[in-house]
């Protein structure tokens, strides 16, 4: 509706501009016919907000459509594969959400009194087995999606997959060097007893583990690029559906035990999350912490919400 008006067309720049807004697939199909309209459409020297506004909402809902995550389809199998990749993404998160938590807990146990240690010990050892069988989960599903992938791959699917992996390929590239980098840097630091390159050393290790976040939602990115054009079969989507309902009960059980272990040392050393020595109305507020513990909050909410879904597709009556 925005696309019409009275006056002179805009620029063919900012046609394809605007046109940036849908996908690749959806722009090589459309996108004749999508700038035939904007053409014909007539704006006072360039596209008023309300445009501008317009196509970004309707270019993201093709986006969003074409993810595979919330499949216009009401069959059963797409339902399963779109819950399963709500999933995927929620174990990404923890994934990044956990990294950052294991770095910033190192040392705690001296911290605690030897009475209050064994709830804050049993947290995590919780934490590593839900992991570890999350891991092992993710790594079955994998498993049993490669036959069809290799099919779907072989019949042309590769074609729309290739910007996304090579954006993969090429961070996980970056990340080598810069991994490199921050071993023969930390050699060298303590080689070198001083106080001044641990700040610099510092941030280069934060700048490290956005780069490897980045990493890991660029691969979580191309599973689900990957994912939507596979076709899985009926036994798959049964393996596949159980499989993500243990990957989300996963991320719950990740979550309870960051919690359960930040609230324990809280309650018995509040000072161990901002200062290195005990000191009196220390508070247990640590930003880290809170980004972790948010990120693995909406991590589960999406778990859920997508084993919600899963749920829903496997109970629902064939053909409805």
């Amino acid at each position: 509706s925005a696309l019409r008006g009275a006056g002179v067309s805009i620029p063919r720049a900012e046609e394809r501009r605007l046109l940036r807004w849908y996908p690749p697939a959806f722009r090589q199909r459309y996108g004749a016919e999508l700038l035939g309209l904007l053409e014909d459409a007539s704006f006072a020297k360039k596209a008023p907000l309300a445009t501008h506004l317009d196509i970004a909402r309707a270019g993201l809902k093709e986006r969003w459509r074409e993810s595979g995550l919330a499949p216009e389809s009401r069959d059963r199998s797409l339902q399963v594969k779109a819950g399963g990749l709500w999933v995927l993404c929620a174990w990404a998160m923890a994934i990044v959400a956990g990294s950052a938590f294991a770095n910033q807990i190192e040392q705690w146990q001296p911290a605690l009194p030897t009475d209050a240690v064994q709830a804050p010990l049993l947290a995590i050892d919780v934490i590593q087995a839900a992991a570890l069988v999350g891991a092992v989960a993710v790594m079955l599903g994998a498993l049993i999606a490669l036959p069809s992938a290799v099919r779907s791959l072989r019949q042309g699917a590769w074609r729309g997959l290739v910007p996304v992996v090579r954006g993969a390929i090429v961070l996980t590239g970056v990340l080598v060097l810069a991994t490199v980098g921050l071993e023969i840097w930390a050699g060298h630091i303590r080689s070198v007893p001083r106080s001044g390159p641990l700040l610099g050393y510092g941030g280069g290790f934060l700048l490290w583990g956005a780069l490897a976040a980045l990493t890991l939602m660029a691969w979580t990115v191309a599973a689900v690029a990957t994912m939507r054009r596979v076709e899985l079969g009926a036994r798959e989507t049964k393996a596949e559906a159980a499989l993500a309902v243990v990957v989300a009960l996963v991320v719950a059980v990740v979550t309870a035990g960051v919690l359960v272990w930040w609230a324990n040392v809280a309650s018995s050393a509040p000072w161990f999350f901002s200062s290195p020595v005990a000191r009196p109305h220390a508070s247990p507020f640590d930003p880290t912490l809170v980004g972790v513990a948010v990120v693995l909050v909406i991590a589960t909410v999406v778990a859920v919400a997508g084993t919600v879904r899963i749920v829903g597709a496997s109970v629902r009556p064939s053909g409805s």
